[in-house]
């Protein structure tokens, strides 16, 4: 057997501490999954594997990425999940190929300007579980389908541009003040079906919000917010609204949403559910508790 001529290799859940001898025998080697090891850091002699088209290597002890790893340019899919990576060096920007990229759950603190800038095929970045407190334009990546930057350490709503073609947008668990009302018109995020801004420190929303054409679950949960806007009641897309923990005395207008399935207003400053309510016919899931005042059951029915 000519091992030389592998184009794919799992040895993951072994104990394999260093990779350097595959590295230097298979050099057409374009999978390559060695995730689940001790492997503390890769060998410079990845940049050898000019062929390698996916790297998967989660739940490994790396700590460090050698900048001779980005000569593997074929790279269109990289999962480093749950490692202890501290920075990422700046010749990552070499793999201008790459579609999906897995940085999540490692301590990340920054990002160098521009890393992302040649991504522009990139579908789908995981940058959660960071400790990122600022974040390199994705304005470039006008592929991007998914977004996952929950659980960071982000004050900005990230610079995404133009987004036709992204789905779902997870910025969770951050520490993001405001959401700018321009990135939110609908030529921005034309096909956005989730976003989740929940337990962040947002006081208000920008009026346009529902204005997402294609817009399904919105997650507004455990901010600050007073006041939903006109817009995302008006919405003809909505079935998931979570508006629960904030500031929300009245909802009014819910009954407008006549999509929705489920309801999410618990923890609020709710004291009179509007007879209207009962216009939601498709409403499957309805979650009051934790509001001041008790809301009679003859409200509901």
């Amino acid at each position: 057997l000519d091992m030389q001529s592998l184009i794919e290799l799992n040895i993951s859940g072994n104990n394999i501490e260093d990779i350097t001898g595959i590295c230097n025998s298979l050099s057409e080697l374009q999978v390559l999954d060695c995730s689940d090891n001790p492997i503390t850091t890769f060998p410079v002699e990845m940049g050898n594997m000019g062929q390698l088209k996916q790297l998967l290597s989660y739940k490994c002890k790396l700590h460090h990425l050698p900048g001779e790893l980005f000569n593997c340019t074929q790279l269109l899919d990289l999962n480093l999940y749950n490692n202890g990576i501290l920075s990422v060096p700046s010749e990552m920007r070499q793999i201008r190929r790459i579609k999906y990229l897995n940085l999540a759950s490692n301590k990340l603190v920054q990002l160098s300007s521009g890393l992302f800038d040649k991504m522009t095929d990139l579908r789908r970045l995981a940058l959660f579980w960071n400790k990122l407190s600022t974040l390199p334009t994705l304005k470039y990546c006008t592929r991007l389908e998914e977004l996952y930057l929950n659980s960071n350490k982000l004050q900005e709503f990230p610079d995404l541009g133009v987004q036709g073609y992204i789905r779902d947008l997870n910025v969770s668990r951050n520490m993001i003040k405001v959401l700018p009302e321009e990135l939110f018109g609908p030529e921005q995020f034309a096909n956005l079906q989730c976003i989740d801004v929940s337990f962040n420190l947002l006081t208000s929303l920008p009026p346009n919000l529902g204005q997402l054409a294609s817009l399904k679950k919105l997650v507004l949960a455990s901010n600050q917010i007073s006041v939903i806007p006109t817009s995302v009641y008006q919405s003809e897309s909505l079935t998931y609204l979570d508006i629960s923990g904030n500031c929300v005395s009245s909802v009014e207008e819910a009954h407008l949403c006549t999509g929705l399935q489920a309801l999410m207003l618990h923890g609020n400053n709710i004291g009179t559910l509007p007879e209207s309510i009962q216009a939601l016919t498709n409403l499957r899931q309805l979650t009051l508790k934790g509001n001041p005042t008790p809301i009679s059951y003859t409200q509901i029915y």
